[in-house]
Parts: structure tokens; C-alpha cells; sequence
């Protein structure tokens, strides 16, 4: 059974990205709406900008080998 697109869906891959964007897909696919579509657009750019913004931040970088920023 499809569910009638919602605009609470995009909910899902704005939080859980690719994975997201799949499950609000598979839940509009026989819907006949183009926002299956747009729910796995949306789950990219997040996943997208949240990598980028994970690498600016430079999050995950070690100076020294085997010592760790929290713990220098």
C-alpha cells in the first residue's frame, strides 16, 4: 500500500541521508509522485554536504601519529 506523499517524508533523508532518501522511495514508489524522486535527491546533497563539512572541520585529522586530539 503507498502512501500519499507527504511533505514530512523529506524528514528522512535530511536525517538519515542515501538511506533515508531509499526508504521514503521505496514508501512513495507506486505513489505516481515525482517526490520519491526528489526524497533520494535530497538524501545525496545531505550526505554530500555533511561529508564536505566533515572534512573542512578537518574532524578525523592526526598530527602525530599515535597520539589523538582529545587526548594530547
Amino acid at each position: 500500500m503507498p502512501l500519499r506523499p507527504h511533505p514530512a517524508l523529506y524528514i528522512l533523508p535530511v536525517l538519515f541521508g542515501v538511506l533515508g532518501g531509499v526508504a521514503a522511495w521505496l514508501l512513495l514508489r507506486g505513489s505516481g509522485s515525482i517526490m520519491g524522486r526528489n526524497c533520494l535527491l535530497v538524501g545525496a546533497i545531505s550526505s554530500l554536504v555533511s561529508l564536505v563539512a566533515y572534512m573542512a572541520l578537518g574532524v578525523g585529522v592526526v598530527e602525530e601519529p599515535g597520539r589523538v586530539p582529545w587526548n594530547a
